[in-house]
């Protein structure tokens, strides 16, 4: 047992995560050996660059630090976890997340995602979209794993510059949105009558409008910057997230110690906010991963279509920018096919960690008072 151990603890000095993806733990040990695999790998690529930038404060020193301490951290959470004579016992709603396979590896996704974001601006220069004249459309190689476009800029610095634009556009429309939706809905199914009746018809209204139509007409006419873009997305998706947040919340409202509460004389907000909501937190949680996961094919259908990100500058990048620059696929497939397998994967992680997020949070399972 004790030669085991010390076995374990000289393969997480030089491999952080084997051992426990040698045990079984599939999630932690792949996201632990690619976080040391990936910090070691950009000190031996760009020792010079990571040395120069670390502790200047600029983007590229930030991104040094996260990429080094992912990699500490991950070394020193396999030492740690080997040293212990029993894996810990998983609880809660990450443990219930990491014992479904399906989340888990939805969870892996987007760490590495997560991580690709952060070390962005270590492996790509901020002059992603510069172009090298002698160099349009080459193949991926050595040189350029994942090609050059049309005007000879690297498409892997486009990509992962392209990664920021994406996720974090998709991340504050999508929330935004949920945000939105869960307030309307809650306040709706809450509130009843007449106040019920007009914020669901303003509900219908805005279901039945073909959103994507009068979100291109908008973006056409005002050219809006990526906060205010990512505002209107966030406009157009929270009606169906509202209307299932509604029947939950009614159903809720309707129970003995909701009505409790209002014989002891607790207030409508106090009610709502501290003890109906938190029992319809699967339908919240859920939905707010699948609208983060929509914001990014919305903005992405309307990169394409040239009204998203990079409209009115190639400097603003997304995956959607780049699948509109690859959309000959019979010259330069390489140019938007990475992009659109990213976003496809990440989307897909999105709603395998809701899947999961909903079998971890049934609100039938337990009423929290």
């Amino acid at each position: 047992m004790a030669d085991r151990a010390r076995g374990g603890t000289l393969v997480s000095v030089l491999a952080p995560g084997l051992p426990q993806l040698l045990a079984g733990r599939f999630v932690e040990g792949c996201t632990a050996l690619f976080m040391w695999v990936a910090g070691v790998a950009v000190l031996v690529i760009q020792p010079e660059r990571v040395g120069a930038e670390l502790g200047t404060g600029s983007a590229a020193g930030t991104a040094s630090l996260w990429v080094l301490a992912a990699a500490g951290m991950a070394w020193a959470w396999s030492l740690w976890d080997v040293g212990l004579e029993e894996p810990p016992t998983r609880t809660g709603i990450a443990g219930q997340l990491l014992d479904d396979s399906w989340a888990a590896a939805g969870l892996a996704m987007l760490a590495v995602a997560v991580w690709a974001v952060f070390a962005a601006p270590i492996l790509a220069p901020e002059d992603a979209a510069r172009t090298l004249e002698t160099a349009p459309l080459l193949s991926p190689s050595r040189a350029h794993p994942m090609g050059t476009d049309a005007f000879g800029a690297d498409v892997l610095e486009r990509f992962l510059l392209g990664a920021r634009g994406t996720l974090g556009l998709g991340l504050f429309a999508g929330l935004a949105g949920a945000a939105l939706g869960v307030l309307v809905g809650g306040v709706a199914g809450f509130s009843g009558g007449w106040i019920d009746r007009v914020l669901m018809r303003v509900v219908d209204f805005f279901i039945a409008f073909p959103k994507l139509v009068l979100l291109i007409a908008v973006v056409a006419i005002l050219e809006p910057g990526p906060i205010v873009l990512g505002g209107f997305i966030a406009f157009v998706q929270w009606p169906a997230l509202a209307r299932i947040i509604r029947g939950d919340v009614a159903s809720v409202a309707k129970r003995d110690f909701v009505l409790a509460l209002r014989a002891l004389g607790a207030g409508p907000r106090r009610i709502l906010f501290r003890h109906v909501l938190p029992n319809v937190q699967a339908t919240i949680l859920v939905g707010g991963a699948l609208s983060v996961a929509n914001a990014m094919l919305i903005e992405a259908g309307l990169a394409f279509l040239g009204l998203g990100l990079g409209a009115n500058d190639r400097y603003e990048l997304s995956w959607g920018v780049l699948i509109r620059d690859g959309g000959n696929l019979t010259t330069g497939w390489w140019v938007g096919g990475f992009a659109g397998i990213a976003l496809v994967v990440i989307v897909v992680a999105l709603h395998l960690v809701a899947d999961g997020l909903r079998d971890a949070l049934d609100p039938r399972v337990e009423i929290q008072v």
